[in-house]
């Protein structure tokens, strides 16, 4: 067995570790709350977040600054939900999982020159084809994946109970956005801006080609996420 992955069994099994305890983004002052998800879309809106309550300046971070900035303001999913939020308006952002997929792939292993930490400790040292990286990781337990390659109905499973959870899709966000901009401004934002920008952007194009190993992998590892969100499978 991998010894990360033995690290993390382990850790899981004392409770220092919750993979499945989504982090929320809360805004006290507007109560409103969103679940980010690593590559959908999450850096745009946490810019587009901060500049609502004032921070102006955050469509002029970097996303390593932004997710910086933002960190402290980040609480588990069941600290959040251990009080009653019936009065907040509460989000999520998903995405195509095809494309989060690669654009994960081409993010953290393909473009940056050094390969991602929770890649390496999986045991990838080199760069590798998008069906490799694939098979490798639905060798792993699917909680075990780093957020950026976990499956989306796994990551929100606990948010997802909440029945005023607005589930929004990145493929549909900009139209979307007048109507969340508007929720935010009734709530008293101040500089929300009129459109949604685009930060972290891979350079992926939205419809590869992929070969038929790839597309049973696909299938197999986001399957639920495929069905819970209404895409159509590969």
């Amino acid at each position: 067995m991998n010894n990360y992955l033995l690290e993390l069994r382990i850790r899981r099994a004392f409770g220092r570790f919750e993979p499945l305890d989504a982090p929320v983004l809360a805004l006290e002052e507007l109560k409103v709350a969103y679940i980010p998800v690593p590559k959908a879309a999450n850096s745009s809106v946490r810019s587009a977040l901060m500049a609502s309550i004032g921070n102006e300046d955050a469509e002029l971070l970097s996303v390593q600054e932004l997710h910086s900035s933002t960190r402290s303001m980040l609480q588990p999913a069941s600290k959040f939900f251990s009080k009653p939020r019936a009065d907040w308006h509460v989000f999520t952002v998903v995405r195509n999982p095809s494309s989060r997929a690669r654009s994960a792939w081409q993010n953290k292993l393909i473009d940056p020159p050094e390969i991602f930490g929770p890649l390496k400790r999986m045991g990838i040292r080199d760069r590798m084809s998008f069906e490799d990286f694939l098979k490798t990781c639905a060798d792993w337990p699917s909680w075990a994946l780093n957020d950026h390659f976990m499956p989306q109905s796994l990551y929100l499973s606990t948010v997802l109970n909440f029945s005023d959870l607005a589930v929004l899709h990145v493929e549909t966000l900009s139209q979307d956005w007048p109507k969340l901009r508007d929720e935010l401004i009734a709530r008293g934002a101040t500089s929300v801006p009129l459109t949604l920008g685009r930060k972290n952007v891979s350079a992926v194009p939205e419809t590869p080609e992929i070969s038929e190993i790839a597309r049973k992998t696909l299938n197999s590892l986001y399957g639920k996420d495929y069905d819970a969100f209404d895409y159509d499978r590969p």
